[in-house]
């Protein structure tokens, strides 16, 4: 429970952090430090990567009808002379960030808006999403990547 706790609290607060752009302040408050400690104990690793998305799933049908009913309501009371439509579409967000627990500097962050794609289907995150969000990932010395 203790571990379940500090893990919500810090990751509030990495979510917190991300979605204002506000300055870390995890190694310079004790609470989150303590949380930091109580993560690094259970899990015995000295970083932790901290993964958030939240986004939203539009079936492509309803995307289509309803911006073609708004285009035609507005084209209809307009006379022709204006059409705006608007629709919902499907994306995700996603907040990333790469604590030291030791200490609690952030180490790396990354954060951004897929939309368009599908964020149902498998191929969405191992090419697009991890493409697009771990492309400057911090690698290990001495790791060396395949070339394409």
């Amino acid at each position: 429970t203790i571990y379940l706790n500090a893990t919500a609290h810090i990751l509030n607060e990495v979510y917190t952090t991300m979605t204002n752009n506000y300055n870390p302040i995890f190694a310079s408050t004790p609470g989150l430090l303590s949380d930091l400690e109580v993560i690094a104990r259970y899990t015995g690793n000295e970083q932790m990567l901290f993964v958030i998305g939240n986004g939203t799933i539009v079936p492509i049908g309803k995307s289509i009808l309803q911006g073609a009913t708004i285009g035609l309501a507005t084209t209809i009371i307009t006379l022709g002379m204006f059409t705006y439509y608007l629709y919902e579409f499907s994306y995700l967000d996603t907040y990333m960030m790469l604590l030291d627990l030791q200490n609690g500097n952030v180490l790396w962050s990354n954060s951004m808006r897929l939309g368009d794609d599908r964020p149902n289907k498998e191929s969405f995150y191992t090419k697009s999403w991890a493409n697009n969000l771990l492309y400057y990932f911090p690698v290990r010395e001495g790791f060396v990547l395949p070339e394409k």
